[in-house]
């Protein structure tokens, strides 16, 4: 389902960061992106990168305030057809309204294995759309990213020193200790959009928001429903759900910040807790690999607290990152080459100007890796 779905985007988006300095992940993301697709009250089309910063801040916690009264799974008055699919897909992939209304938040961990090496990283997830993604460098730094239902924010730790584009701008947040940084108006919108626990799919009857059935297609040799979901500040989502069992196999989104139109492929859904999860993820753009995502391990309802996904006063305290599993193996990753070969993007003035020994020259030994601890964070 799309719980995965989204998380692929996450953590995309954030090796787009990577490519700046050489989304975008998840887009979702992990979060093109896990466990996303926080649609925003209408207010006219999509934001051009000039309006985008502003539009973020008129519409923080609108998106909370509209579903207040909803039930996130009712799709009454809907056609009949688009109806049946929702009905089945919820009971597929999340049990019930029940279930669902039990699950409060969701933590996964894994890997971003591209053409020259792999990332681990840590994702965090808490109902209604607050969302977090750290990446682990094997030179100790830390790459974080986080939406706390009002602001998109990001941190890199290995940027404390040096110029930045934010340093000498008038009312900039930045200093040298501490580089946490507002996110960029277009990288913000589609992080932001893929942001809430549960998918797209959920509440069909937001206002502004609009569902339909394109017809059916093939994804990976199984028969699919193709869905449109048109969100309520004007942005479109297509998915596939397969037609046997409902789970979310594929979906493409537009890249808000270079237009490239991104497709992720699930496959491997596992049952966590009642919730299906796939546990691979690719993305594509125009028929290439970027990058694939692999989880392991997945843990629900483990105690995260708002306060925790809150842009930091001072700068994280280090912690010791949890073992990998046998066989999880990181390896080297010349950034440079990762980026021009896999990515080949080109990223304006984005907080995560990574430098190339973000990850070393040796292979990370994941018991050295230091952790960004959400229950270590010093935050007054």
């Amino acid at each position: 389902m799309s719980i995965a779905v989204h998380y692929s985007f996450y953590l995309k988006e954030i090796f787009k960061r990577f490519a700046s300095s050489a989304w975008t992940l998840f887009t979702c993301l992990l979060m093109a992106a896990v466990f996303g697709g926080s649609p925003l009250p209408a207010q006219g089309s999509a934001a051009s990168s000039v309006q985008a910063d502003e539009l973020e801040a008129q519409e923080a916690n609108l998106f909370r305030q509209s579903i207040v009264r909803l039930d996130p799974m009712d799709y009454t008055g809907l056609d009949y057809g688009l109806g049946s699919v929702l009905r089945n897909y919820y009971k597929q992939n999340f049990t019930s309204a029940e279930h669902w209304e039990q699950f409060q938040s969701i933590r996964f961990e894994g890997t971003l294995e591209l053409a020259h090496g792999t990332v681990r990283f840590t994702a965090f997830k808490k109902k209604p759309d607050y969302c977090k993604v750290v990446i682990f460098a094997s030179n100790g730094g830390r790459i974080v990213m986080a939406y706390d239902g009002t602001e998109a924010w990001q941190l890199n730790t290995m940027q404390g020193s040096g110029d930045h584009p934010d340093r000498h701008q008038p009312g900039s947040d930045w200093n040298a200790s501490q580089p946490v940084a507002t996110m960029p108006g277009d990288e913000a919108l589609n992080f932001i959009r893929d942001a809430s626990t549960g998918g797209h799919l959920l509440y069909p009857l937001l206002e502004g928001k609009q569902l339909q059935i394109l017809g059916t297609t093939t994804v990976d040799g199984e028969r699919c429903y193709e869905l449109k979901i048109t969100l309520p500040d004007g942005q479109i989502v297509r998915s596939m759900l397969d037609m046997k069992d409902y789970s979310e196999r594929r979906q493409v989104v537009i890249n808000n910040v270079n237009g490239d139109e991104e497709v992720t492929t699930h496959s491997d859904f596992r049952q966590i807790d009642g919730i299906r999860v796939p546990f691979s993820s690719t993305l594509t753009i125009d028929g290439e690999q970027v990058h694939q995502v692999r989880l392991y391990s997945v843990e629900t309802n483990v105690g995260v607290m708002p306060w925790m996904f809150s842009r930091p006063s001072r700068a994280y305290p280090l912690g010791e990152a949890p073992g990998l599993p046998a066989d999880v193996k990181i390896g080297d990753i010349d950034l440079d080459v990762a980026v021009e070969e896999a990515l080949n993007l080109q990223i304006g003035d984005s907080a995560f100007q990574v430098e190339p020994e973000f990850l070393g020259n040796e292979a990370a030994d994941p018991t050295a890796l230091p952790s960004e601890s959400l229950y270590k964070l010093s935050n007054p």
